[in-house]
């Protein structure tokens, strides 16, 4: 599980509870391979780079660059010796942060792209991605809320990943004139969220699929 998470590009979110700061410090420990540990220090690596440039294109200033060292320091590997189990787990923690953040600004960069692409102007608003937040409290529980997605916009020829089913399905309508459902913008690819949930007892992780909008379609 934890293989599959340091090398997850899924939305990462974390639940503290509202007394955290009450609690007893907890030292929480990870106990990683040799080879997942070089693949965590990689990772760390590559998602470090991914946020400089980040910082570089939106031009958030000298105190976004030195926070972020900060962190790398906090969470780094001694540079000789093993890492202990305490330092392998800031770094997990801080991988994930750093993940989720270089991933959200992907999305969003893509959107904006798409929306002031050549063909959004000529066709107006086609089926694609928009953001939507909700709370997680009534349904998981978590004092959170995340970006989910939905998808929004018009399935006019030509459709936006498209089926059979659903360029039949629009022919007919257009020709035959009947009462049927028309195509519809729908997510057709989702991704899972991760959850890293930290309290008292100490850090627990799940992964809850299906939960983010990844792709749009006209079914």
């Amino acid at each position: 599980m934890l293989a599959g998470l340091i090398n997850s590009s899924s939305p990462t979110i974390f639940s503290f509870p509202s007394q955290f700061s009450m609690f007893q410090v907890h030292r929480g420990e990870l106990a990683l391979s040799p080879t997942l540990l070089e693949e965590l220090k990689q990772r760390m690596e590559q998602t470090g780079m991914q946020i400089m440039e980040v910082i570089r294109e939106e031009e958030v200033g000298h105190r976004a660059t030195e926070r972020l060292g900060r962190l790398k320091e906090l969470s780094a590997f001694p540079k000789t010796g093993p890492a202990a189990g305490e330092s392998q787990y800031r770094a997990f923690l801080l991988l994930k942060a750093l993940q989720t953040v270089a991933r959200v600004y992907e999305v969003q960069r893509g959107l904006r792209a798409t929306r002031s692409g050549p063909i959004t102007s000529l066709r107006g608003n086609i089926c694609g991605l928009k953001s939507l937040t909700v709370s997680l409290e009534k349904r998981l529980g978590l004092p959170n809320t995340v970006n989910i997605n939905n998808c929004h916009g018009s399935c006019a020829f030509p459709m936006t990943n498209a089926n059979i089913h659903t360029v039949l399905l629009n022919s007919h309508i257009e020709s035959e004139s009947v009462d049927e459902r028309a195509p519809c913008c729908v997510p057709v690819a989702y991704e899972a969220l991760e959850v890293v949930d930290l309290n008292e007892h100490g850090t627990y992780l799940s992964i809850k699929p299906n939960v983010v909008a990844r792709q749009c379609g006209c079914r």
